[in-house]
Protein backbone atom coordinates (compact mmCIF):
# COMPACT_ATOMS: atom_id res chain seq x y z
CA UNK A 1 0.00 0.00 0.00
CA UNK A 2 2.64 2.41 0.68
CA UNK A 3 4.77 1.19 -2.33
CA UNK A 4 1.42 2.60 -4.30
CA UNK A 5 1.21 5.13 -2.43
CA UNK A 6 4.84 6.27 -3.05
CA UNK A 7 4.62 5.57 -6.93
CA UNK A 8 1.20 7.96 -7.35
CA UNK A 9 3.35 10.81 -5.46
CA UNK A 10 6.10 10.06 -8.20
CA UNK A 11 4.49 10.40 -10.64
CA UNK A 12 2.67 13.99 -9.82
CA UNK A 13 6.20 15.29 -8.90
CA UNK A 14 7.50 13.90 -12.53
CA UNK A 15 4.28 15.43 -13.71
CA UNK A 16 4.46 18.74 -12.78
CA UNK A 17 8.14 19.22 -13.35
CA UNK A 18 8.01 18.58 -16.88
CA UNK A 19 4.75 20.57 -17.48
CA UNK A 20 7.00 23.72 -18.46
CA UNK A 21 8.43 21.60 -21.16
CA UNK A 22 5.46 20.37 -22.56
CA UNK A 23 3.56 23.74 -22.58
CA UNK A 24 5.08 25.43 -25.29
CA UNK A 25 4.73 22.30 -27.36
CA UNK A 26 1.31 22.73 -27.14
CA UNK A 27 0.95 26.39 -27.82
CA UNK A 28 -0.57 27.30 -30.86
CA UNK A 29 1.61 29.80 -33.83
CA UNK A 30 1.08 33.48 -33.09
CA UNK A 31 0.87 33.38 -37.21
CA UNK A 32 -1.98 34.97 -38.38
CA UNK A 33 -3.89 35.00 -41.83
CA UNK A 34 -6.54 36.59 -43.25
CA UNK A 35 -8.07 37.29 -46.46
CA UNK A 36 -9.29 40.64 -47.86
CA UNK A 37 -12.09 41.07 -50.77
CA UNK A 38 -12.82 38.47 -53.60
CA UNK A 39 -12.81 34.75 -52.84
CA UNK A 40 -13.50 31.51 -55.29
CA UNK A 41 -16.98 31.82 -56.26
CA UNK A 42 -17.53 35.35 -55.89
CA UNK A 43 -19.81 37.10 -58.89
CA UNK A 44 -18.85 40.77 -60.42
CA UNK A 45 -16.87 42.97 -61.99
CA UNK A 46 -13.87 43.39 -59.33
CA UNK A 47 -12.81 40.01 -58.54
CA UNK A 48 -9.36 41.02 -57.01
CA UNK A 49 -8.03 39.75 -53.34
CA UNK A 50 -5.59 38.94 -51.51
CA UNK A 51 -4.75 36.49 -48.42
CA UNK A 52 -2.36 38.83 -45.49
CA UNK A 53 -0.37 36.42 -43.15
CA UNK A 54 1.43 38.82 -40.10
CA UNK A 55 3.90 36.84 -38.19
CA UNK A 56 4.66 40.14 -36.44
CA UNK A 57 3.32 42.08 -34.32
CA UNK A 58 2.00 39.52 -32.65
CA UNK A 59 -1.44 40.66 -31.03
CA UNK A 60 -1.26 41.81 -27.49
CA UNK A 61 2.43 41.68 -26.75
CA UNK A 62 4.70 43.77 -25.48
CA UNK A 63 7.40 45.35 -27.76
CA UNK A 64 10.17 47.50 -25.79
CA UNK A 65 12.15 50.27 -27.98
CA UNK A 66 11.85 48.65 -31.33
CA UNK A 67 8.67 46.38 -33.01
CA UNK A 68 9.61 43.74 -35.68
CA UNK A 69 6.90 43.45 -38.08
CA UNK A 70 6.76 40.12 -40.64
CA UNK A 71 4.45 39.73 -43.21
CA UNK A 72 3.21 38.11 -46.57
CA UNK A 73 0.80 39.41 -48.83
CA UNK A 74 -0.66 36.87 -51.67
CA UNK A 75 -2.77 38.36 -54.36
CA UNK A 76 -5.41 35.82 -55.56
CA UNK A 77 -5.58 35.07 -59.11
CA UNK A 78 -9.40 34.89 -59.07
CA UNK A 79 -9.49 38.19 -60.70
CA UNK A 80 -5.59 39.33 -61.25
CA UNK A 81 -5.37 36.85 -63.85
CA UNK A 82 -7.83 38.22 -66.05
CA UNK A 83 -6.15 41.14 -66.27
CA UNK A 84 -3.26 39.11 -68.28
CA UNK A 85 -2.15 42.10 -70.86
CA UNK A 86 -2.17 44.65 -67.79
CA UNK A 87 1.03 45.71 -66.29
CA UNK A 88 0.09 45.49 -62.50
CA UNK A 89 2.13 48.30 -59.77
CA UNK A 90 1.30 46.98 -56.07
CA UNK A 91 1.83 49.98 -53.65
CA UNK A 92 1.94 48.87 -49.77
CA UNK A 93 1.57 50.94 -46.95
CA UNK A 94 1.88 50.34 -43.01
CA UNK A 95 0.73 52.86 -40.07
CA UNK A 96 0.72 53.18 -36.48
CA UNK A 97 -2.63 54.74 -34.61
CA UNK A 98 -3.78 55.66 -38.21
CA UNK A 99 -1.32 58.30 -38.25
CA UNK A 100 0.36 59.28 -42.07
CA UNK A 101 0.78 56.37 -43.84
CA UNK A 102 4.46 55.15 -44.45
CA UNK A 103 5.28 53.27 -48.16
CA UNK A 104 7.17 50.20 -48.06
CA UNK A 105 8.97 47.94 -50.24
CA UNK A 106 9.08 43.91 -50.39
CA UNK A 107 12.10 42.29 -49.72
CA UNK A 108 13.67 40.58 -52.11
CA UNK A 109 13.13 36.25 -52.00
CA UNK A 110 13.73 33.27 -54.17
CA UNK A 111 10.21 32.44 -53.78
CA UNK A 112 8.86 36.04 -55.38
CA UNK A 113 6.17 35.06 -58.41
CA UNK A 114 6.46 37.77 -60.88
CA UNK A 115 3.50 38.13 -63.65
CA UNK A 116 1.55 41.23 -65.40
CA UNK A 117 4.76 43.50 -65.12
CA UNK A 118 8.13 42.46 -65.04
CA UNK A 119 8.25 44.23 -60.83
CA UNK A 120 4.89 43.48 -59.96
CA UNK A 121 4.98 40.15 -57.40
CA UNK A 122 2.11 37.67 -56.85
CA UNK A 123 3.37 37.15 -53.34
CA UNK A 124 5.16 40.08 -51.99
CA UNK A 125 6.86 39.65 -48.37
CA UNK A 126 7.50 42.47 -45.96
CA UNK A 127 10.30 42.51 -42.90
CA UNK A 128 11.09 45.43 -40.90
CA UNK A 129 12.12 46.36 -37.84
CA UNK A 130 10.66 49.67 -36.58
CA UNK A 131 11.97 52.12 -34.06
CA UNK A 132 9.19 52.84 -31.15
CA UNK A 133 11.12 54.46 -28.73
CA UNK A 134 9.06 57.72 -28.72
CA UNK A 135 5.81 55.83 -28.16
CA UNK A 136 3.78 56.55 -25.18
CA UNK A 137 3.46 53.57 -23.13
CA UNK A 138 0.37 51.46 -23.65
CA UNK A 139 -2.22 50.43 -26.55
CA UNK A 140 -1.07 50.85 -30.35
CA UNK A 141 -2.67 49.74 -33.39
CA UNK A 142 -0.71 48.44 -36.31
CA UNK A 143 -2.51 48.72 -40.13
CA UNK A 144 -0.90 47.38 -43.12
CA UNK A 145 -2.64 48.50 -46.61
CA UNK A 146 -2.45 46.94 -49.66
CA UNK A 147 -3.46 48.98 -53.72
CA UNK A 148 -3.37 47.15 -57.25
CA UNK A 149 -2.94 49.52 -59.80
CA UNK A 150 -2.64 48.90 -63.46
CA UNK A 151 0.03 51.43 -65.73
CA UNK A 152 -1.78 52.62 -68.64
CA UNK A 153 0.75 55.01 -71.17
CA UNK A 154 2.55 56.23 -68.14
CA UNK A 155 -0.69 56.67 -65.56
CA UNK A 156 -1.24 54.44 -62.94
CA UNK A 157 -5.16 53.78 -61.95
CA UNK A 158 -6.18 51.60 -59.19
CA UNK A 159 -8.07 48.47 -59.29
CA UNK A 160 -8.55 47.67 -55.63
CA UNK A 161 -7.19 49.14 -52.05
CA UNK A 162 -7.75 47.35 -48.73
CA UNK A 163 -6.78 47.96 -45.26
CA UNK A 164 -6.34 45.24 -42.78
CA UNK A 165 -7.90 44.55 -39.89
CA UNK A 166 -5.75 47.11 -37.06
CA UNK A 167 -3.66 44.90 -34.46
CA UNK A 168 -2.76 45.95 -30.79
CA UNK A 169 0.12 45.28 -29.53
CA UNK A 170 1.65 47.03 -26.34
CA UNK A 171 4.66 49.38 -25.81
CA UNK A 172 6.07 49.41 -22.55
CA UNK A 173 9.26 51.43 -22.73
CA UNK A 174 11.95 52.32 -19.91
CA UNK A 175 11.80 55.08 -18.39
CA UNK A 176 14.40 58.31 -19.36
CA UNK A 177 17.81 58.18 -16.83
CA UNK A 178 17.80 61.56 -14.95
CA UNK A 179 20.35 63.53 -16.16
CA UNK A 180 22.40 65.63 -14.13
CA UNK A 181 22.82 69.39 -14.67
CA UNK A 182 25.44 71.22 -13.01
CA UNK A 183 24.63 73.75 -10.65
CA UNK A 184 24.10 77.23 -11.51
CA UNK A 185 24.91 80.33 -9.37
CA UNK A 186 22.43 82.90 -9.31
CA UNK A 187 22.76 86.32 -10.92
CA UNK A 188 22.35 87.56 -7.27
CA UNK A 189 25.07 85.61 -6.09
CA UNK A 190 27.75 86.26 -9.15
CA UNK A 191 27.32 89.64 -9.19
CA UNK A 192 28.32 90.64 -5.60
CA UNK A 193 31.04 88.29 -6.12
CA UNK A 194 32.67 89.55 -9.35
CA UNK A 195 32.54 93.05 -7.06
CA UNK A 196 34.16 91.41 -4.11
CA UNK A 197 37.30 90.60 -6.75
CA UNK A 198 37.59 93.44 -8.53
CA UNK A 199 38.02 95.39 -5.13
CA UNK A 200 40.56 92.53 -3.72
CA UNK A 201 42.28 93.13 -6.88
CA UNK A 202 42.26 96.99 -6.43
CA UNK A 203 43.85 96.67 -3.02
CA UNK A 204 45.98 94.22 -3.77
CA UNK A 205 47.95 96.59 -6.43
CA UNK A 206 47.78 99.74 -4.28
CA UNK A 207 50.08 97.83 -1.51
CA UNK A 208 52.49 96.65 -4.18
CA UNK A 209 55.39 99.40 -5.03
CA UNK A 210 58.59 99.02 -7.42
CA UNK A 211 61.52 100.09 -5.88
CA UNK A 212 64.94 101.07 -8.07
CA UNK A 213 65.50 97.67 -9.07
CA UNK A 214 62.45 96.47 -10.39
CA UNK A 215 61.80 94.34 -7.35
CA UNK A 216 58.57 94.51 -6.20
CA UNK A 217 57.71 95.23 -2.77
CA UNK A 218 54.70 94.52 -0.53
CA UNK A 219 53.62 96.86 2.07
CA UNK A 220 51.11 95.97 4.58
CA UNK A 221 50.93 98.15 7.68
CA UNK A 222 53.98 100.18 8.48
CA UNK A 223 56.34 97.11 7.53
CA UNK A 224 57.92 96.50 4.50
CA UNK A 225 58.52 93.07 2.94
CA UNK A 226 60.63 92.82 -0.35
CA UNK A 227 61.21 89.78 -2.36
Amino acid sequence: MRTGRKVISLFFVAFFLTMPLLIPSMTTNAQTTSHYGAKIGDSGANLIGFDLTINSPISQKVYTDSLPFDFQLHWSPVGVSTFFNWTFVGLYTYSIDHKTPVSIESNQSESDIYGNGSNFKYNPSFTYLLDISDLTNGKHVFVISAGLYYNMSGQLSQLYNESSSPLQFLVQNPAPSPTSKVPEFPTFVILPLFAIVILLSIVFLRKVEINDSGIPRFCFSSQVFSE
